[in-house]
């Protein structure tokens, strides 16, 4: 497996569609209809997002500050699956 580093502050960000106005998205990768994509999202404070399914894994790394989820909370550096 090749390594690969990504500085995310220095990243050419775009609006994320579908998300809170003022949170941005870059995308890495994109895989079929049912392989999913790889990408980091900056999501607003306050930001709520609506119960849903996904068709692929969904995984959280939250790079700085905290977010909640179904009465969960997710700190700084906290990998979720």
């Amino acid at each position: 497996m090749e390594e690969t580093t990504i500085n995310y502050e220095k990243m050419k960000w775009t609006d994320a569609a579908g998300y809170a106005e003022g949170s941005t998205i870059e995308i890495f990768g994109k895989g079929g209809p049912d392989e999913g994509k790889t990408f980091l999202c900056k999501i607003i404070r306050g930001f709520k997002m609506e119960g849903h399914s996904d068709r692929t894994v969904e995984r959280h790394f939250v790079l700085e500050d905290e977010y909640e989820s179904e009465g969960k909370i997710y700190k700084a550096r906290t990998l979720t699956d």
